[in-house]
């Protein structure tokens, strides 16, 4: 295996963000930039022409968060928003639309959680901590959400 250079560079610092592929784009949203503020440009990749360009920022500006695709529609949940701790809604974006958001607050904790999808579903996925730790996973199907 071979790591390759391939001259693409991050428009800004950024870690902890999340990330997500629409079609040949990819997007990168919230995280810390250089000086450790939040950032909260929406930096996407076109993967076919490798240039780089802004699109529509979420509502909150996350730090940790995870995104999730089902089809065309990508989903934005957890992580701590700036100065408001534990970020419990579920954003999502369309191309078209641009972001809205789903659900103002989830009725579990996104704390350390991770979001995935299977078949039409969103899953949130995490480790409940204590004395005898519990996985806990929480489905949602979004009613826009591709069937399968």
């Amino acid at each position: 295996l071979a790591i390759e250079d391939t001259g693409w560079r991050l428009p800004r610092p950024r870690r902890a963000c999340a990330s997500f592929l629409l079609g040949s784009r990819v997007f990168l949203v919230g995280g810390l930039g250089a000086r450790f503020d939040a950032v909260g440009e929406v930096d996407v990749l076109d993967l076919s022409s490798g240039a780089w360009s802004l699109a529509e920022s979420p509502a909150s500006t996350r730090l940790g968060a995870h995104a999730a695709t089902l089809g065309a529609v990508a989903y934005l949940a957890g992580g701590t928003s700036a100065g408001a701790g534990e970020a419990r809604s579920l954003e999502r974006y369309r191309a078209e639309h641009g972001w809205s958001t789903v659900c103002a607050e989830l009725p579990f904790s996104t704390r350390n959680q991770v979001l995935l999808t299977r078949g039409s579903a969103l899953l949130f996925v995490r480790v409940e901590p204590g004395a005898a730790p519990r996985l806990m996973i929480h489905a949602l199907a979004p009613t826009d959400a591709p069937t399968s």
